[in-house]
């Protein structure tokens, strides 16, 4: 496995856990029954990301973070079940170049810093965004 693959999955599962938007909403264009619940038209309806990202239907172990998480080191995860940048014609347009600017911030934070591990219970803060609830000057030492 190369370190790129490496990068990749991890990034994938931080954005799993982490996405950028915690939750979407959409209007029902009509009426409509999904799994026997029943839509009216012009409702508004609020998508959870986190939740369809942390559903145990999808994802084994799916509060644990796993950099190497098996679903995504074999390509198996169900593809409506990861949507970090939406998908269809609402998706991100920059998400290509979002990620690759990730990788990048990721290989200079480690020229910078040592990473310790963290142990405590991952909380995360809902907002406009979502992002993880610690100190990261606890777990950031920089080099030297």
């Amino acid at each position: 496995m190369r370190d790129d693959d490496e990068l990749e999955y991890f990034i994938d599962e931080v954005l799993r856990l982490f996405p950028p938007v915690p939750f979407v909403t959409r209007v029902c264009l009509e009426d409509s029954e999904i799994n026997g619940i029943y839509f009216a038209k012009n409702e508004p309806v609020i998508i959870s990301i986190i939740g369809v990202h942390c559903h145990p239907q999808y994802w084994s172990e799916p509060m644990l973070f796993k950099v190497k998480r098996e679903e995504f080191v074999s390509g198996s995860y169900a593809r409506h079940a990861y949507i970090p940048f939406l998908s269809g014609p609402r998706a991100c347009a920059g998400m290509k170049l979002a990620k690759q600017e990730v990788k990048c911030g990721i290989r200079a934070l480690l020229e910078i810093f040592n990473i310790n591990p963290c142990h405590e219970d991952r909380v995360i803060e809902y907002g406009i965004s979502s992002k993880p609830n610690i100190k990261l000057e606890t777990y950031l030492v920089p080099h030297g």
